[in-house]
């Protein structure tokens, strides 16, 4: 089991290098540790691996979204 603050850094460290991708941008951009660590601790994510996948359905989901969005602007 990974510690929290390890968890944070690793899924800070995935969305830095996948920063074009898969809406990981917003969490560069708008996530706080503190929001981090709650959708870590509400999803019982025990590893940077679980975390990371947690976070990254969630940030999809708004990727898909704001796709959409500048889909319309044409």
């Amino acid at each position: 089991m990974d510690s929290m603050k390890d968890m944070i850094a690793g899924v800070r460290q995935h969305a830095a290098e996948n920063y074009e991708t898969g809406g990981w941008d917003y969490l560069i951009e708008c996530y706080s540790d503190l929001e981090i660590a709650e959708a870590i601790e509400n999803a019982g994510a025990q590893s940077i691996a679980e975390a990371v996948d947690v976070l990254g359905c969630d940030l999809a989901i708004r990727d898909d979204y704001r796709r959409d969005i500048e889909a319309t602007a044409w």
